[in-house]
This record gives structure tokens, C-alpha cells and sequence, in this order.
């Protein structure tokens, strides 16, 4: 690979990662390893066919909120 020079971008092959899957009919992709939700502000496959999934995003929100509870219940 480093002695490639026609290496495509990191957010073009998941681009077409997303249209191949979408054009097979998927619905929903989970964004499950920790880079992948870093590039959903640059996808251009994301054309409202497709759902992604990012967990990261859930899992902070579920702290938050479990956070939130707990310091009201500490009241």
C-alpha cells in the first residue's frame, strides 16, 4: 500500500462502501469502529436511503442521561 500512489481517501472508500451496501438494499449501517463516525460530516452516500448509525454518539448520550438522574436523585 505505501508504494501505491492512486490510494483512494479514506472518506471516498467508505462513500462507496455506503452506496455499494445501499444498492444491495440496506437500510441502516452501524458506524461500529471508533474512526468511522469521524467522517459522517463528509459522506456524500448518505442520500436519506440509508441510516447511519453512530454509537458513539449513544453511548454519550446514555452517560449524560444516566449522570443527569443520578445527580438528581443525590438531591
Amino acid at each position: 500500500i505505501l508504494l501505491q500512489k492512486d490510494i483512494p481517501k479514506p472518506c471516498e472508500l467508505i462513500n462507496n462502501a455506503v452506496l455499494h451496501l445501499s444498492n444491495k438494499g440496506c437500510a441502516h449501517i452501524i458506524l461500529g469502529c471508533t474512526e468511522l463516525p469521524l467522517v459522517i460530516k463528509n459522506m456524500k452516500a448518505n442520500n436519506n436511503k440509508i441510516t447511519l448509525i453512530n454509537p458513539n454518539k449513544i453511548i454519550a448520550e446514555a452517560v449524560i442521561e444516566f449522570c443527569m438522574v443520578d445527580q438528581k436523585s443525590e438531591k
